[in-house]
């Protein structure tokens, strides 16, 4: 049996480069995927001559990205939310020798609701006036 857990042992670390480089690679293969839909539909809108379309179509493609970045960073804001909680209840019970390590959960519980704010703004901006977002200087 030892040589058997010598090999999982070798063989985990690869197994979880592959499975990352096969997440990442199917990740771009997606967004270049869009990427490239994305410009195929405005080719042909702008072949057709109408601007107002054109339009359109960009202003619901600006406010499908910021609700999709809305929607992620409201969803790591909880995860991190959630670890900070967690860490806070369990330090407070690995509690050596009386000291406060139970508030190092404090970081990760204020990132959290750092992302989950900001989450919120971006939601309200993408549903503001409609319009496009001033350009940053």
């Amino acid at each position: 049996m030892d040589s058997l857990e010598a090999l999982a042992e070798a063989l985990f670390p690869v197994a979880i480069f592959v499975f990352l480089a096969v997440a990442v690679w199917r990740d771009r293969r997606a967004k270049e995927h869009e990427v490239t839909e994305r410009h195929t539909t405005y080719r042909k809108v702008i072949e057709s001559g109408s601007a107002d379309q054109m339009i359109d179509l960009m202003e619901r493609d600006r406010r499908h990205r910021l609700h999709k970045q809305a929607r992620d960073k409201q969803l790591g804001g909880m995860i991190v939310t959630a670890v900070g909680v967690v860490a806070i209840i369990a330090f407070y019970f690995m509690e050596p020798d009386g000291e406060p390590v139970y508030l190092l959960g404090l970081f990760p519980l204020a990132v959290g609701l750092l992302l989950l704010v900001h989450a919120r703004a971006l939601r309200l901006d993408g549903e503001g006036s409609g319009a496009a977002p001033a350009p940053r200087r």
